[in-house]
């Protein structure tokens, strides 16, 4: 699947559940009007490029995600906001060490190493954070601080710069994707787990 193609069809799933009644799990206690700002400003973001002089352009998709950090991150108290920024510098490091060891070991290029990692990172994110908001902050700043590092490196190299292509997109929508996948599913885990204790503990008295 081509990443542009991804990218649309988790958009489009998003934008399906929200309008479906599953507000309160993708809104994870942020006004609902600025989701529904987000999901209807990226597809006409993320078809815009603005140049950045003659080396680099960037992509106005990843400029709207990083609003959309900054914001949460401001929303946020010290400590959960510390604590999403600290998590989020970890797996951006992740991130980046896993995408340089994908192209040392062969291998592992015959699927697709930037989506297998942007999956475990999401999962990483939910079982480390609990807040699901702290989770979308921190994959969102690790994916962009991973990007920015990647770039950068590979400046010379390259020579022009795209910044937040889609195959970066396609890794974001996709961590983001598994991090409320994931923790939904160890939220509803958590629950039986408790129904069940609370069950035996009854039948034993």
């Amino acid at each position: 699947m081509q990443p542009g193609l991804l990218c649309f069809v988790v958009w489009l799933a998003a934008l399906i559940l929200w309008w479906c009644g599953w507000r309160k799990e993708l809104a994870f206690g942020v006004p609902e009007w600025s989701v529904s700002l987000f999901l209807a400003a990226w597809p006409f973001a993320f078809g815009r490029v603005v140049p950045l002089g003659t080396l680099a352009e960037v992509n106005l998709g990843l400029v709207l995600i990083a609003v959309a950090a900054l914001a949460a991150c401001l929303r946020l108290e010290a400590v959960r906001r510390w604590t999403a920024l600290a998590a989020g510098l970890l797996l951006g490091s992740i991130a980046l060490f896993l995408g340089k060891l994908a192209f040392l070991l062969p291998f592992l290029l015959a699927g697709n190493p930037e989506w297998a990692i942007a999956a475990l990172v999401g999962t990483i994110a939910a079982v480390l954070l609990r807040d699901p908001l702290e989770q979308w902050l921190a994959v969102s700043l690790g994916a962009i601080a991973a990007h920015l590092a990647d770039v950068w490196l590979h400046a010379e190299s390259r020579g022009f710069a795209i910044l937040g292509d889609s195959d970066w997109m396609a890794g974001w929508w996709l961590a983001i994707g598994c991090s409320r996948i994931v923790f939904y599913l160890l939220q509803r885990l958590a629950a039986a787990w408790s129904r069940l204790t609370w069950r035996e503990s009854g039948e034993r008295s």
